[in-house]
C-alpha cells in the first residue's frame, strides 16, 4: 500500500508538472493572443470611426463651400441683372425725356430758336438741307403761321 501511495503521489506530481509545463503556457498564450486580437479589433474600429468622421466632415465642408459658391454666383447674377435693369430704365427715361423735349421745341408753343438750330446742326441730314431749313426757320420765327409750316418741314426732314 505504501507503494500505491507513492505511485499516486508520483502520478499527481507528474500530472501537475505536465499541466504547468505544457497546458498552462498554451492557455496563457491563447489568452494573450485573444487580448491582442481584441486590442487590434478595437484599434481598427477606432480607425474606421475616425475615417468615417473625417469623410463626413470633408463632405460637409465641400457641401458648405458649394452652397456658398452657388449663393455668391446667384447674388452676383442678381446684382448684375438689377444694375442692367436700372441702366436700361435710366436710358429709357432719358430717351423719353429727350423725345419729349425735342417735340416740345418743334411746336409753336414750345419753340426755341437756339434749341431747334442746335437740333438741326446735330442731325444727320445733309449740309444743304440743314442750311435751307435754318434759313426757312429764320424767316418764319416771327410769324406763327409760317413758323408752324417750317417746324413741320424740320420734323419731316429729321424723321420725327
Amino acid at each position: 500500500m505504501k507503494n500505491l501511495v507513492w505511485v499516486v503521489v508520483a502520478a499527481v506530481v507528474l500530472g501537475g508538472g505536465y499541466y504547468f509545463l505544457s497546458v498552462k503556457p498554451a492557455q496563457e498564450a491563447a489568452m494573450v493572443a485573444a487580448q491582442e486580437t481584441a486590442a487590434a479589433a478595437k484599434a481598427a474600429e477606432d480607425a474606421a470611426t475616425m475615417a468615417a468622421e473625417a469623410a463626413a466632415k470633408a463632405a460637409e465642408d465641400a457641401a458648405t463651400m458649394a452652397a456658398e459658391a452657388a449663393a455668391k454666383v446667384a447674388e452676383d447674377a442678381a446684382t448684375m441683372a438689377a444694375e442692367a435693369a436700372a441702366k436700361a430704365a435710366e436710358e429709357a427715361a432719358a430717351a423719353a425725356a429727350a423725345d419729349t423735349s425735342v417735340t416740345d421745341f418743334l411746336t409753336a408753343d414750345g419753340f426755341s430758336m437756339d434749341k431747334v438750330v442746335e437740333m438741326i446742326d446735330g442731325s444727320e441730314i445733309g449740309a444743304v438741307k440743314k442750311t435751307l431749313l435754318k434759313a426757312a426757320l429764320e424767316k418764319a420765327k416771327d410769324n406763327p403761321e409760317l413758323l408752324s409750316g417750317a417746324l413741320q418741314q424740320i420734323k419731316a426732314a429729321m424723321g420725327l
